[in-house]
């Protein structure tokens, strides 16, 4: 299958311990001598065909459709160094951990041993998070330190919030604990539409009360003091809030967010900044992206797709943190992030900069046009599946291997893309 843009893999932790453990890595039970053996092996084959490396999750965030924790969550220090050692056998130089946030400094003690002992770079997620909001600073700073003694550790941070995007047509919403939502958590959005449409139905998710199924889930759909308009922005202020709104306009937050949520066709959207907006700012990410030990990085397109919408956010770097907040970045700098800095982390030097000898990747760009247009759900993945989109405008050409692939923000027909493998050059 052609495509429009490059695209690369690493190995996959979950899927590799599924393949050689079945339901016991399923599961997330110990792997035996045997299982560490078979998954190495697997892992440097792997490494040796192209992939750059191998990504695993420790995060609680991270689950099966049926409530279990992805394999490989609870994985031992020995599992998790065998793996790496098969990165390396293989010619790699990348180990990927989603960690659980609250643990990240901890977790820094192992990926510290493991990037100095096989001299290899490890790359960990790192977001502010409400229930420890001074945390990401020390895990920062332990980072820093690490690479200081000689690891090579890199902190992949987001250019925003890492925010949910709330609507009856996604994943999360305030009503999506209600008892009269439930049961139709498993219908099509034309059935939910339909009984949205009657007021009587409306009534009850605003009288009844929530179910309890986790302190996560209650956090997200009921604080609404993190919930704003799609239309206050990627940076809102705490006045635009729907508890703010409430108090002002001595209503119910519930009425406010039900007026928000049925517009456009019942498709109208709230904003939940879920990481990195503890103080109502993004000051956080104005120090961590200022640092030469973090990447850019954490912005989902493919995953989540009912409930984040993350892949405009290489665009919102240019727009927000280089031409429209007053406190940002230069150009420079975030063209750099985003081009040669990641390039080189992957060791991908064939390209990340407009230099004579290498890869003609461009993009030309009417800057004071750029903007993104809101998210919509679409239903157009197999089985129907559906997914949050959104438009970007201003991207003159986009540049792809020398042909293009973008003209005035449509696709052309060109497809010069490829799988990469980490031995091309």
């Amino acid at each position: 299958r052609k495509t429009s843009i490059d695209f690369a893999t690493q190995v996959p932790h979950g899927a590799l311990r599924g393949y050689v453990m079945g339901e016991r890595g399923a599961n997330n039970e110990a792997a035996t001598a045997d299982d560490l053996q078979e998954m190495s092996t697997l892992v440097t084959r792997a490494i040796q065909a192209g992939a750059f490396g191998i990504s695993t999750s420790r995060t609680m965030l991270h689950r099966a459709i049926d409530g279990r924790l992805v394999p490989g969550t609870y994985a031992a220090n020995d599992e998790l160094m065998a793996l790496a050692r098969a990165v390396k056998l293989g010619g790699g130089h990348l180990f990927q951990v989603a960690c659980e946030h609250a643990e990240v400094p901890a977790d820094l003690d192992w990926m510290g041993r493991l990037s100095k002992e096989l001299d290899m770079k490890v790359m960990f997620n790192l977001s502010q998070i409400d229930q420890a909001s001074e945390l990401w600073r020390v895990g920062f700073e332990k980072m820093c330190q690490l690479n200081r003694e000689g690891a090579q550790l890199k902190a992949q941070v987001a250019g925003r919030s890492i925010g949910i995007m709330m609507s009856f047509a996604g994943t999360a919403h305030p009503f999506a604990l209600k008892p009269s939502w439930l049961q139709l958590k498993d219908a099509p959005w034309s059935e939910k539409r339909a009984a949205l449409q009657k007021p009587e139905f409306r009534q009850r998710l605003l009288k009844e009360k929530a179910v309890y199924v986790g302190e996560f889930e209650k956090f997200v759909t009921e604080t609404y003091g993190k919930m704003f308009p799609t239309s206050a922005g990627y940076e809102p202020d705490a006045k635009d809030s729907l508890a703010a709104r409430a108090a002002r306009e001595n209503c119910t937050v519930e009425r406010l967010a039900t007026e928000q949520l049925v517009e456009s066709d019942f498709q109208g959207m709230l904003y939940f900044p879920l990481f990195n907006y503890s103080n109502g700012n993004l000051d956080v990410l104005k120090t961590l992206h200022s640092s030469k030990h973090t990447l850019m990085g954490l912005s989902d397109a493919g995953a989540h797709c009912g409930a984040i919408c993350d892949g405009g956010m290489p665009t919102f770097m240019l727009t927000h943190w280089t031409r429209d907040r007053e406190d940002g970045f230069s150009l420079e700098h975030i063209v750099s992030r985003q081009t040669q800095q990641t390039a080189a982390q992957f060791g991908l030097f064939d390209r990340g900069m407009i230099k004579v000898g290498l890869r003609a990747d461009l993009n030309v760009i009417d800057y004071e046009r750029l903007s993104l247009s809101a998210p919509r759900m679409h239903w157009d993945l197999p089985a129907g599946g559906r997914r949050l989109a959104q438009r970007a405008q201003g991207y003159v050409n986009t540049i792809c291997h020398g042909e293009v692939i973008v003209v005035d923000d449509e696709l052309t027909s060109a497809r010069p893309g490829r799988l990469l493998r980490r031995t091309m050059k």
